[in-house]
């Protein structure tokens, strides 16, 4: 099957989003660990207590929505890369 050029412009971009969204978690996540290790350094009491540090984050009413749509195009570059590897 022959793709037009902007389809391999869009499925590009995709696929770059896609990594860099891999490695923009990955970095969130790692923040997110520093977080509750310094929220607990300095005297958090229990797990309980990082309600307060959840709510001062503002990214999370961002990540979940971005998750699950990176989650969609994640499964259908997969779907467009096997069908294209099968011709």
């Amino acid at each position: 099957m022959t793709i037009s050029r902007p389809v391999k412009i869009l499925v590009g971009i995709m696929t770059i989003w896609y990594a860099l969204y891999l490695f923009l978690t990955t970095i969130g996540i790692i923040v997110l660990f520093g977080f509750v290790l310094v929220s607990l350094l300095q005297g958090g009491e229990s797990i309980a207590n990082l309600q307060v540090l959840f709510t001062r984050i503002p990214a999370f009413e961002v990540m979940l929505p971005v998750h699950f749509c990176s989650l969609f195009l994640e499964v259908g570059l997969l779907i467009f890369y096997l069908n294209e590897t099968k011709k």
